[in-house]
Formats: C-alpha cells, structure tokens, sequence
C-alpha cells in the first residue's frame, strides 16, 4: 500500500534519498561508477537542490510513501531540453530498488500527466538512456520514440531517446 501526494520543501531529505538510491541501482554498469561516485552525491548535497526545486514551486512533484517513508518520486515542468511539438518535460521518475513493480511508478506518471493538464499543458516528452531498462516501462505507458540524443558521462558517450505523449487529454481521459 502506497500514498501520492504534492511535495513539499520539507521533503527534500526522502527525496533526496531516493534519487540518490535508485542512480545507484538503476546506473551502476550503464555508466562509469566515477560518474555515479560522484554526482552530488551526498544526502546533503541532494536535499538542498530539492529544498531549491520545491521552493521555487515551478516544477510539478509528487512523492509515494510508504510507512511514512518516500519511496520515489516524479517532477516535470516547462521544457528544459526542447523537442518540438512538446510543451511538458517529466524531468524524474525514480523509486528504490524495494518499491518497484507495485504500480508506484505507473501512479506517478499519472498524478504527473493529470496535474499538467488540469495546468494546461498538452502534450509530455522525457529522456532516458537507452541502456536503462525503463524505456520499457514508458513504452509499455503508450509513449512513442521522438528523438534520440547523446550524453557524454566521463570518458562514455551514452545514447539518450525521448519518448513522447502527444496529446496528455488522451491519457486523462483514459484514466476516466
């Protein structure tokens, strides 16, 4: 059992744990390790991005709890690398390890999707690497390749595809 709900300032530090977490399951062998080392990575160092990102309130995000604990999260907001003909960017979608494959991430990709659009965003595209198993994941939700892109992490080029959602009234009225 699981609960969704907006963040908040306050829960930069389980955000932050997560995102932490989830780069080190989800990207150790996608990337090198001294990328994955080395990103911020610190609690510290994470929570005060996210304590930044909630303040602002110009981003979209959700947090899953479980237990009273976060166990993943999504954000999105105004797009920050433009693919045209797409005005809504899911910027995050992360999860420990432990809450995987219980509809978490499906839950906040629709909180997501139904936010934006009750905001007047029409249409979603993300990135992910294409060696990370999720592309799956956002298939599998209806999304469909858009472009393709490279990601220089150290000494690897690493190739990026964005998926895209059209038309985010479909995926709402979906859910109706």
């Amino acid at each position: 059992m699981f609960t969704l709900r907006p963040a908040t300032p306050d829960d930069a530090h389980g955000i932050a744990r997560v995102h932490i977490e989830s780069w080190k399951t989800t990207y150790r062998g996608i990337m090198p390790d001294s990328v994955i080392d080395n990103l911020d990575n610190t609690v510290e160092r994470r929570k005060a991005h996210w304590e930044q990102v909630a303040t602002k309130g110009e981003s979209i995000i959700f947090v899953a709890e479980q237990d009273e604990q976060i166990v993943g999260f999504v954000s999105g907001g105004k797009l920050q690398d433009e693919v045209k003909g797409y005005d809504l960017e899911l910027y995050t979608l992360y999860l420990l390890e432990s809450a995987q494959g219980q509809g978490i991430g499906k839950a906040l990709f629709e909180v997501l999707v139904k936010t934006a659009h009750e905001q007047s965003y029409k249409s979603l595209v993300l990135w992910v690497l294409d060696a990370n198993n999720s592309k799956g994941f956002y298939e599998h939700l209806g999304g469909k390749l858009v472009a393709e892109s490279t990601w220089q992490a150290k000494d690897r080029l690493l190739k990026k595809l964005a998926y895209g959602w059209a038309n985010l009234s479909n995926l709402v009225s979906n859910k109706s």
